[in-house]
């Protein structure tokens, strides 16, 4: 394993473009919104690349669009499988990197307009063997990001997509051993997905 591959890979789930924050309809024409979401997406790209402890990122999306910027940016990239779910999406991006010998992994949330470097680092370093680090979104409900350690048996898989997936993640670690670090981070908490949260990025 190389020195990067001992760190930890990021895994961001990125919808189309065009099909992306889908309940800023009634705020957003289609052009403007799909512009927003690629803006979200570069910005959470940017700031796990230049986070040291990160060793790479992989992008799982189900968008032509996505993939072409991808391709210019050097980053790897897995198709999602038709019709599946958030966190099967997430499940196979973290089975991919464990088959590339990837033994940690941060996944990341695409839509949070106040990520820096910093946050990731900070769930990069409490990532330790038999924990589960967990950043909850502003409501204490969701799962904006959630550091883990692959290859247990076991396989430990994810509550994405469902509004209570912070409690889901706690239960799960506990069932699997494991301990739930939860860390309050109020720049990864901000997630744009809502008109007020279009609003609060703006200004």
């Amino acid at each position: 394993m190389s020195a990067a591959d001992a760190r930890p890979w990021v895994v961001l789930p990125v919808k189309g473009f065009t099909r992306a924050k889908s309940r800023l309809a009634g705020s957003l024409p289609p052009s403007p919104r799909a512009q927003l979401a690629r803006t979200l997406f570069e910005r959470a790209v940017a700031a796990a690349r230049e986070c040291p402890r990160v060793g790479g990122v992989l992008i799982a999306t189900d968008g032509n669009d996505v993939e072409r910027i991808c391709t210019t940016l050097g980053l790897p990239t897995l198709r999602d499988a038709r019709g599946a779910t958030l966190s099967a999406v997430i499940d196979a991006g973290l089975d991919h990197l464990l088959a590339r010998q990837v033994s940690r992994a941060i996944v990341l949330m695409a839509d949070l307009p106040e990520i820096m470097p910093r946050a990731i680092d900070e769930v990069a370093r409490e990532l330790e063997p038999g924990r589960l680090v967990l950043v909850p979104d502003a409501a204490r409900r969701g799962t904006n990001a959630l550091g883990l350690t692959l290859g247990t048996e076991p396989p430990f898989r994810t509550c994405f997509g469902n509004p209570d997936s912070l409690q889901r993640h706690v239960r799960r670690a506990a069932e699997h051993g494991l301990e739930a670090r939860v860390l309050v981070q109020p720049r990864v908490a901000f997630d744009l997905d809502r008109p007020v949260d279009l609003a609060r990025a703006t200004r």
